[in-house]
């Protein structure tokens, strides 16, 4: 449609792009994909899949900014604690 000149005031990709600020940029980019890892566990917690999440903006309200995700990798149970540091 829009090669086509079927729709009035279409903005096109490349339009878009010269505008766009830095923050609608950076709003639009992807990471990069995990690469795939064979290893899996054969039984309870001997893989920990673990992240340390933050700093995030909103504290808790003992003032920590930031968490740690726990997950095994056989039974995919994570933790509900919430741990905050």
């Amino acid at each position: 449609m829009q090669k086509k000149d079927m729709v009035i005031g279409l903005q096109t990709r490349e339009s878009i792009e010269k505008h766009a600020c830095d923050c609608c940029i950076l709003g639009k980019m992807h990471c990069a994909p995990i690469p795939k890892d064979d290893t899996t566990a054969s039984r309870k917690l001997k893989l920990v899949h673990s992240d340390v999440c933050g700093s995030i903006k909103t504290s808790s309200f003992g003032k920590h900014v930031y968490f740690v995700t726990f997950i095994d990798d056989v039974t995919h149970h994570t933790n509900k604690s919430g741990c905050i540091l």
